[in-house]
């Protein structure tokens, strides 16, 4: 009788401890799927800052203005005026152009469709096709 109860509260034990195992391990893969999905959200917000477009915006604000002549300085300490390129204006953003819109982030992570500049929003109608 006493080996059946012994052998029974161990039963109960090592239900108790892989419950609690499970529980934890649970618990970390709830957390660690949060993690990651804060990951991904932080680095499309890094990725939609460092844009050129919204890295020439953020400096616009800031008071920034692209520079009427370029310098260099060799490495004999030498300061050296750049020639101009007729080809290229300095101090211009390749790139789309900056979207004016507050809520330009996009939330990728959403169904939610945000409509092209200047466009109203609305669906296009699909094509009809005819038949020959």
């Amino acid at each position: 009788m006493g080996i059946l109860f012994i052998g029974v509260v161990a039963v109960l034990l090592a239900n108790i401890f892989v419950s609690n195992t499970t529980y934890q391990i649970n618990e970390l893969s709830e957390r660690s799927e949060d993690l990651k999905s804060q990951r991904d959200r932080l680095s499309e917000d890094i990725a939609y800052r460092q844009s050129p477009q919204n890295v020439h915006k953020a400096a616009h604000e800031m008071g920034l203005v692209p520079a009427d002549k370029v310098y260099f300085v060799t490495t004999d300490g030498k300061v050296v005026e750049a020639k101009e390129d007729p080809g290229k204006k300095v101090g211009t953003v390749p790139g789309p152009r900056a979207d004016t819109r507050d809520d330009a982030r996009p939330n990728l992570r959403s169904d939610e469709r945000l409509p092209a500049v200047g466009e109203s929003g609305k669906d296009l109608e699909a094509p009809t096709i005819r038949t020959p």
